[in-house]
């Protein structure tokens, strides 16, 4: 039985345990991950969620092993499907540090993601990756910010937040970096969002 067979909707099923036992297998021979990879393409939606998803479990515990099939999660974020494009976008946020060129060429796709997608989920995730890619490179770092900074009132800000809680690596990497991640804490510190000030504050006293 090959590891695609393995999988939930192969068998009929619509539960969570075929996948995880996939997920299993891959994490103790990772060159499964090759065919894994092959199902994100596929036109059955249901089987290119669940290689998605095994892909987000692998990566989960051993990223590493997840990080060369980055350019295939990046296809897989166009996929018709919606489950498909955020177990994707997860799967590749959980490896944008250690597949940066890849990430990097994506970039007009994860930033087109932030703006426009109407999934939060995916556009959490893009964000995410955008951030974790900032942390390999004081360039990159800077160029990460410009792109979240523009999405920090996206969405009526919603993902403010998640956006303030990279911030702190983003300056560890690229300190001139601080004054501007000062003032937008600054700004979000009285924000009607919990979430958000907490963020917020958080950052400003990482800050200083």
């Amino acid at each position: 039985m090959s590891i695609l067979e393995r999988l939930a909707s192969p068998q009929g099923l619509r539960t969570q345990e075929p996948n995880e036992e996939a997920a299993a297998l891959c994490l103790e021979s990772p060159e499964l991950l090759e065919e894994i990879a092959t199902g994100l393409a596929s036109r059955d939606a249901r089987l290119a969620g669940d290689c998605a998803e095994v892909m987000t479990k692998v990566g989960e515990r051993r990223p590493e092993v997840t990080a060369p099939y980055a350019e295939a999660l990046v296809l897989a974020l166009g996929h018709k499907n919606g489950r498909v494009r955020w177990e994707s976008a997860h799967a590749l946020a959980l490896v944008a540090d250690r597949a940066a060129k890849v990430v990097e060429a994506a970039l007009p796709t994860l930033e087109g993601l932030v703006c426009n997608h109407d999934g939060v989920i995916v556009r959490d995730y893009a964000i995410d990756s955008i951030a974790r890619w900032g942390t390999t490179a004081p360039a990159r770092a800077s160029r990460a910010w410009e792109i979240l900074r523009d999405a920090l009132t996206a969405w009526d800000g919603r993902h403010a937040h998640r956006i303030l809680g990279h911030g702190a690596a983003l300056v560890a990497l690229q300190p001139r970096l601080v004054g501007e991640l000062r003032d937008a804490a600054a700004s979000f510190v009285e924000d009607e969002r919990a979430g958000t000030r907490k963020a917020a504050k958080a950052l400003a006293k990482a800050l200083g």
